[in-house]
Parts: structure tokens; C-alpha cells; sequence
């Protein structure tokens, strides 16, 4: 998920000391999985994030091209790295501290292309509405709601900062005959960015995208939007990677990572110009 601090949520409804003695168990019974964890942590992975991802269905469609939307720190833009070796990986990423941090951590790593800016349904200067301390990967081009704050107490300024917006099908021309993933994860701004590149969106075979079934940005899409949204694109909703569950609300599910797959068949997706 994307706010990997958050407060009161807690993966697939583990309790955080639950979590832990799972771990221990873990790193006792299976020693092979502690290797692993400890160099995906080195290669700059969440191993959880990992652990959802490595599907055999999702990696075997071998992507050639992987779109990392809402790229933040770019611990998703390695782990999409590891599952597609041989794919070409666009990262968008509009707030300057993560970005920053995204570029260092992808610097030199052949077929990966870093570009700061926010993906919506307009092309210009917007404001990216900061998510406060420890909060960076909840800053927004929209306003944050008061379900937020108090799902996730500590969150939410109002400060902003000026960020660059570009609509996506004015950045690709689509040709040839490569498969697209992409990975959206952009608070709230689903619909604007699916609205501002609808010609690329309806030829990308794969999506996952983080969704809310409540709102929590003022004006910002949920679950029931975003379906109709992809419905309408030529999607079929196809279930869910992972979950954060609120220990305010009595283990209410407030995020998922819903997957999205092409209805008919899987049309080839074809997007080879880079941003300008």
C-alpha cells in the first residue's frame, strides 16, 4: 500500500504484535525466507510488497512495458523492476523529496525513466497538497479529507507546493505490439488521471490500482468510481492484491490494491514516445 507509516492500519488484518511473532516464527521455520527478505530490504524492496506482486499469473504475461504512476520513493518501481527484468519502466512522481529519492535509487539501472510530474486530466502547474510529516506518500492534488486526519492521525498541512501536471496521451503514441502493466497509486486522483489518458488507458492489458472505499481526499475518487471508470475503459474487475484494514474502525477495510485486467482478450499495447 502506499502509506506504508500509517497509524492504525494494519495489512490483511494482522495485529502489529501478531505481525511480529509471525515473523520470528517465520525467520525460525523458514530460513530460505529470511534470505530473501533480507535482499529484497538490500535491493531496496518492501518483501511484502514482493510477496503480493509475485503472482505466477502476473508474471508470466511478461510485460514489456510498466507504468509505475504515483512512483513515490520508488521501493514499487524496483519491485516491478525485479518481476519484469527486461521491461521498459516509466516512473511518474511529482513531489520533489521523492522524486529526488526515487531518481537516486534508480540511477543507472538500464531501462528505467524517472519523470517529475503528476498524471491528470489537465496539462500545467497544480498544487500537490502535502501530506505532513511521515505522510509524504499521502500528499495529493486534491485536498485531504477529515476521514484522513483521523484514520491517520498526524497526517494532513496546509501546505502545498507547485507541481508540474501532464495528461498521459499527450505524452505516448501507441504502436507496435507490446504488453503494458500499469501501477496507479495517486490518493484520490484516480479518476483525473484515467480521464486524462483514456486512449492509452483502453490499451493496457494490466492495471493495479490503490482504490478507497471511503473518501478520503475532498473530491476524491472510491472504489464504486473508480470500477464504473474502468468498467467504461474496457476492464473487468479482477480481485485484490492487498488490503489495510483500520484498528480505529473495528477492522474496517479502508484501502485495497484492486486488480484491473483488459475484457476481451489482451489487445497489444503500444506506447513508445517518452515525455517531452
Amino acid at each position: 500500500m502506499a502509506n506504508e507509516c500509517f497509524v492504525g492500519l494494519t495489512k490483511k488484518g494482522s495485529p502489529p504484535i501478531r505481525g511480529i511473532i509471525l515473523s520470528i516464527i517465520n525467520i525460525l521455520t523458514r530460513p530460505d525466507r529470511a534470505v530473501r527478505n533480507r535482499r529484497l530490504r538490500h535491493a531496496g524492496i518492501v518483501p511484502s510488497d514482493f510477496y503480493a506482486y509475485n503472482l505466477p499469473w502476473l508474471v508470466a504475461q511478461k510485460f514489456s512495458v510498466v507504468l509505475d504512476i504515483g512512483a513515490a520513493r520508488g521501493t514499487h518501481t524496483l519491485l516491478l523492476r525485479r518481476l519484469f527484468p527486461n521491461a521498459r519502466i516509466l516512473a511518474f512522481e511529482p513531489l520533489p523529496e521523492s522524486f529526488t529519492e526515487l531518481r537516486r535509487r534508480t540511477q543507472g539501472l538500464p531501462n528505467i525513466e524517472c519523470h517529475q510530474c503528476a498524471l491528470s486530466d489537465q496539462e500545467g502547474l497544480m498544487d500537490l497538497h502535502l501530506g505532513g510529516p511521515g505522510y509524504a506518500d499521502s500528499s495529493s492534488l486534491l485536498p485531504m479529507g477529515s476521514t484522513h486526519r483521523e484514520l491517520f492521525p498526524g497526517s494532513g498541512t496546509d501546505q502545498s507546493v507547485k507541481v508540474q501536471t501532464r495528461c498521459l496521451d499527450s505524452l505516448f503514441e501507441v504502436m507496435g505490439n507490446e504488453r503494458v502493466f500499469v501501477k496507479m497509486d495517486v490518493q484520490g486522483g484516480e479518476i483525473l488521471a484515467l480521464n486524462g489518458g483514456v486512449k492509452a488507458f483502453s490499451l493496457v492489458d494490466t492495471m493495479v490500482v490503490e482504490t478507497s472505499m471511503r473518501s478520503l481526499y475532498v473530491g476524491g475518487a472510491v472504489f464504486h468510481d473508480l470500477y464504473k471508470k474502468m468498467y467504461s475503459l474496457g476492464f473487468d474487475y479482477a480481485g485484490v492484491l492487498e488490503q489495510a484494514f483500520s484498528s480505529l474502525r473495528n477492522g474496517e477495510v479502508i484501502q485495497s490494491d484492486v486488480i484491473f485486467r483488459r475484457r476481451v482478450g489482451n489487445p497489444l499495447s503500444r506506447i513508445v514516445k517518452s515525455p517531452g
